[in-house]
C-alpha cells in the first residue's frame, strides 16, 4: 500500500513472495539397465523467496531552483530450498513405472537450505536550478551468510553532473543537451554458499548398519563481504532535438577483498576454505549512440549502437603469493586475468611424421612442452561486448530488430572435443578424414598412434595432442540475432467500435540466428571449462494487447 501523508511526502510498503516448485522423474526399463533391472528415480524441489520492503519518500522544492529528493527504506528477503530425491531399481514389468513396482531402493537423498538478509538504505539527491545535480546513497546491509562478527556491511556513494547546455554563456543551437558526470561507488558481493562461513559435518556412508558424521568443511567466522570500489566519468550529449545523441563513460572497479576458495594440502583432510583474499581490477569505456535516420510525418527510422571495450586483471593476493593455485591450467595469478588460461601454445601437426607439436617458452617448436613452456591466454573473459539495433515503424506498423555481439573470450568445450580426440571413442568422422597419414600432409590433426600413445612410435616421439593447450581453446566470439519483434496498432477508431481504447497484436522472437566459429552448442553460456551448459532459449511469442 501507499500512503500520501502530505504533498510532497509518500510512504510505501510492499510484500511479495516466489514459490517455484520443480518435479523430475527418469524411467530406465531392463532392455536399457539390465543389470540393475530396470531404474526410476524422482526430484523434488521447492524454492520459497519472501520480501518485505518499506520506504518513506521525500520531494520538497524550495524557491523553484532547489529540487531535493529524500529516500529512507527498509528491505528484508528470506529464501529456503527443501528438495528430496530418491531411486528404486528391479522392475519386473516395464509397464508398472511407480517405487511400488521396484523391488529395492538404490538412493534416497536430500537437503534443506536457506538464507536471509537484511538492509537499510537511503538516498539523497539535490538539484540546483537543473544545472548541478548531487546525489548521495547508502545501503547497511546484513546476511546470515557470514561470520557472527563479519555479517554487516557499509556501502556509499556519491554522483555530481553538471548540465553544461544549461549554463547561460552555453549558445550551441544544435545541442539540446551536454551533460558531465562523475561518480564513486561501494557494492557488496556475498555471492557464496549458504553456509560456507561454518564448520559443517557431512552425513553419510554406514558403519554395521549406521549412519556415519564426519567433519566436511572447516569454519571461518572471519568471513564477510566482498567489496566493488568503482570511479566513473562520463559525457552525454542529444544534438539537433534528439536526432542524434549518445553518451561515453571510462570507468575503473577495483574488487577487494575477493570470495575465493584457498587450496588446503591434503594432510589437513579438507580440499579448500572460502576466504576474503585479493583483489582484482576491471576497467574499461563504453560508448552508445542512438540516432533518427529518417523521420517523416508516417515513417520513422531509428538506430542505436553500444560497445564496451574492458580488462580484468588480479593485483594482488593474500601475503606475498603470486598465485592461489600455481601449476593448474586457470591459476588465479598476479598480473593476469581472473579467468585466463596458462598452457602450452600449439604449433599444429608436423608435415613431414604427423607428430604433434608446440611451441616452448623461446618460440622453439617442441614435441614435449613441459610447464616452463605454458603461456597465459585468455579464458573466458571477452575483450569486447556489445548490440546494434535498429526500428521501423510506418502507420501503426513497427518492426524492431537487435544484435548483440561478443569478442576476445576463449573456452574448452568439453563435451564436444571429446569427440574430436583422436584416439577416443566415438570419433567424429571429419576428425579421422582430416589426421595426417602421409608425410606431406597439412592437416588439422596428428597422426594415430598405438593406443594414443607417440612414444611407441619408432623415433623420438611425443606428448599426447590430448594434454590441456590451445589447441583445445576455442573463440567465444558471436554475433546473435537477439531480438526480433514486429507489431501493428489498429487505428482509433477500430477499438472504439468495441469499447477499447486501443489494440494491438504483435509477435516476437529471440535468439533466432547465431554466427560464430565456437565448437559448443552456445558461446554466450560457455566458462572456462565448458561442459554441456544450458544454451539460451530460442522463443516465439504472439499476443494481443488490449487497452480499456
Amino acid at each position: 500500500p501507499t500512503y500520501q501523508r502530505a504533498p510532497w511526502l509518500t510512504a510505501k510498503g510492499t510484500f511479495g513472495i516466489d514459490w517455484q516448485e520443480a518435479e523430475e522423474s527418469d524411467y530406465e526399463s531392463p532392455t536399457r539397465a539390465p543389470s540393475e533391472g530396470g531404474t526410476f528415480s524422482r526430484r523434488f524441489n521447492d524454492v520459497t523467496n519472501l520480501t518485505l520492503n518499506g520506504t518513506l519518500n521525500a520531494d520538497p522544492t524550495f524557491a523553484d531552483v532547489h529540487d531535493v529528493s529524500l529516500l529512507l527504506g527498509s528491505e528484508y528477503r528470506r529464501e529456503y530450498e527443501d528438495e528430496e530425491e530418491n531411486g528404486f531399481q528391479g522392475f519386473n514389468n516395464s509397464l508398472l513405472r511407480v517405487p511400488a513396482a521396484a523391488s529395492s531402493v538404490s538412493f534416497f537423498q536430500g537437503f534443506n537450505t536457506a538464507f536471509r538478509t537484511l538492509s537499510y538504505f537511503g538516498r539523497a539527491n539535490y538539484t540546483y536550478d537543473r544545472r548541478y545535480i548531487l546525489t548521495l546513497t547508502g545501503r547497511y546491509q546484513g546476511t546470515s551468510r557470514f561470520g557472527d562478527d563479519k555479517r554487516w556491511g557499509f556501502f556509499p556513494s556519491v554522483s555530481a553532473g553538471w548540465r553544461i547546455s544549461e549554463e547561460n554563456f552555453f549558445d550551441i543551437d544544435v545541442v539540446e543537451q551536454l551533460k558531465l558526470r562523475a561518480s564513486y561507488g561501494v557494492t557488496g558481493n556475498s555471492d557464496i554458499g549458504n553456509f560456507a562461513a561454518r564448520g559443517l559435518y557431512n552425513i553419510g556412508g554406514s558403519y554395521t548398519d549406521q549412519v556415519g558424521i564426519r567433519p566436511g568443511q572447516l569454519a571461518n567466522q572471519s568471513l564477510s563481504w566482498e567489496e566493488n570500489r568503482e570511479y566513473n566519468l562520463g559525457l552525454d550529449w542529444s544534438l539537433w532535438s534528439g536526432r542524434f545523441s549518445g553518451s561515453l563513460s571510462v570507468y575503473r572497479s577495483v574488487n577487494d577483498q575477493l570470495l575465493l576458495n584457498r587450496p588446503l594440502p591434503s594432510s589437513s583432510g579438507f580440499g579448500a576454505i572460502t576466504e576474503n583474499t585479493g583483489k582484482v581490477r576491471n576497467q574499461g569505456v563504453e560508448f552508445e549512440l542512438s540516432t533518427v535516420n529518417v523521420q517523416t510525418e508516417s515513417f520513422r527510422w531509428s538506430t542505436r549502437f553500444n560497445i564496451s571495450v574492458k580488462n580484468n586483471e588480479v593485483l594482488e593476493l593474500t601475503g606475498d603469493q603470486d598465485a592461489l593455485n600455481p601449476g593448474s591450467t586457470v591459476p588465479v595469478e598476479v598480473g593476469h586475468p581472473i579467468q585466463g588460461w596458462n598452457v602450452p601454445i600449439w604449433a599444429g601437426v608436423n608435415p613431414a611424421d604427423g607428430r604433434p607439436m608446440w611451441y616452448d617458452e623461446d618460440g622453439n617448436l617442441t614435441y614435449r612442452p613441459t610447464q616452463a613452456d605454458r603461456k597465459h591466454v585468455n579464458g573466458s573473459l571477452e575483450d569486447v561486448v556489445g548490440g546494434i539495433g535498429t526500428t521501423f515503424n510506418y502507420e501503426g506498423l513497427s518492426l524492431d530488430l537487435f544484435f548483440d555481439y561478443s569478442f576476445g573470450a576463449q573456452s574448452l568445450p568439453n563435451t564436444q572435443t571429446t569427440y574430436t580426440d583422436p584416439f577416443g571413442e566415438n570419433v567424429l568422422e571429419f576428425v579421422v578424414e582430416e589426421r595426417w597419414e602421409n608425410p606431406g600432409d597439412v592437416v588439422r590433426y596428428p597422426r594415430a598412434a598405438p593406443f594414443g600413445n607417440y612414444d611407441l612410435i619408432p623415433g623420438d616421439g611425443a606428448s599426447s595432442p590430448d594434454i590441456n593447450s590451445t589447441n583445445w581453446l576455442y573463440k567465444n566470439n558471436y554475433i546473435r540475432l537477439k531480438t526480433v519483434r514486429i507489431g501493428y496498432s489498429f487505428p482509433g477508431s477500430f477499438p472504439e467500435q468495441i469499447g477499447l481504447s486501443g489494440a494491438r497484436v504483435y509477435a516476437s522472437a529471440s535468439n533466432l540466428l547465431q554466427w560464430t566459429p565456437y565448437l559448443g552448442i552456445d558461446p554466450e553460456v560457455a566458462d572456462t571449462f565448458e561442459e554441456a551448459s544450458y544454451p539460451a532459449e530460442q522463443q516465439i511469442n504472439v499476443g494481443l494487447e488490449l487497452t480499456l
